[in-house]
């Protein structure tokens, strides 16, 4: 077995490799070999990539009789972003079969070393966006189905930082919506990383009340993540309610008429993912008829995690 830096020549066997491992999350879409080697190398959203711009960037595999049989890509970030902080490593997307716990363990601490001798510091694993847009709805950390992906993280010196569980709703038929306070303003916002998905693959809105901005709530149709996937489902990327305007139910009706929005679309399934100990938001999505289908990790350095 060898590590080395990803070659040209290591992406379709990556690819058959992945999509076996793919196919064990809960609904996840197939990738296609072309976007796969497009985007293997980049990030989940625009602003992960704006925040590592000008850093090293690399990509490794472990190799076993010619072919690889894990992969692990890295960044250092230049600017602060969710819980990583400017200077800080990451390690951002690992995967691996089962039966290759010796090189996934050697392939991980090869390239957290990288991450060190690139001036990255207190390393992150699997940090939510930091992996391939593609992958599991741009989420990069550690989905339950991958089980042994967390525990050779651990082996190598990481440990648990979080999760973020991810639900699911089928639409059977269109929500009835929900009036927004009178003389309140609903705006069309821009997304962030629109030059990355065409327009109509995303629908994101902001609420006004008195002047003030009271709730956002963003979404984004399958084609933002997997092309060809056209708005079989809609993504509720962020839901927010900003602290004076809580407790008045606009974070359930954003939500609400944003599914009622989606379903117009076409759209017959929801999903969204949220903070494993933000129950408040777990109940909220439970009682609009979302159910849980898979839990996720990411990963610190040792104590630091």
């Amino acid at each position: 077995m060898t590590i080395r830096a990803m070659k040209t020549s290591d992406i379709e066997p990556l690819h058959r490799l992945y999509s076996r491992l793919a196919a064990r999350i809960p609904n996840h879409p197939k990738v296609s070999l072309e976007q796969f080697a497009t985007e293997l190398k980049g990030f989940g959203t625009g602003r992960m990539e704006q925040r590592t711009a000008g850093a090293p960037r690399r990509a490794f595999v472990a190799v076993r009789t010619g072919l690889p049989v894990a992969f692990a890509s890295t960044a250092v970030c230049t600017e602060g972003f969710w819980e990583l902080a400017t200077g800080q490593g990451v390690l951002r997307f690992v995967f691996a079969p089962p039966g290759e716990q010796e090189a996934c363990v050697e392939l991980i601490r090869r390239a957290t070393a990288r991450i060190r001798a690139d001036g990255g510091e207190r390393p992150m694993a699997c940090v939510y966006g930091s992996g391939p847009g593609f992958h599991n709805w741009a989420c990069a950390m550690v989905p339950s189905a991958w089980p042994w992906i967390g525990h050779w993280l651990c082996m190598a010196g990481y440990a648990p930082a979080g999760s973020e569980i991810r639900m699911r709703r089928v639409l059977e038929k269109r929500p009835r919506p929900i009036a927004l306070p009178k003389g309140s303003e609903l705006r069309v916002a821009t997304a962030p990383e629109s030059d990355r998905v065409a327009e109509e693959f995303q629908h994101h809105r902001h609420l006004w009340i008195d002047g003030q901005e009271a709730a956002q709530c963003h979404n984004f149709y399958e084609e933002r993540f997997v092309r060809g996937r056209g708005k079989r489902m809609s993504y509720t990327e962020w839901l927010g309610v900003n602290e004076a305007f809580r407790g008045r139910g606009l974070g359930r009706a954003m939500l609400r008429n944003a599914v009622c929005r989606a379903y117009d679309e076409g759209c017959r399934v929801v999903t969204l993912t949220t903070d494993g100990c933000n129950f408040r938001a777990q109940a909220l999505y439970v009682s609009e008829g979302y159910a849980q289908t898979d839990t996720m990790w990411r990963f610190g350095w040792g104590e630091e995690g």
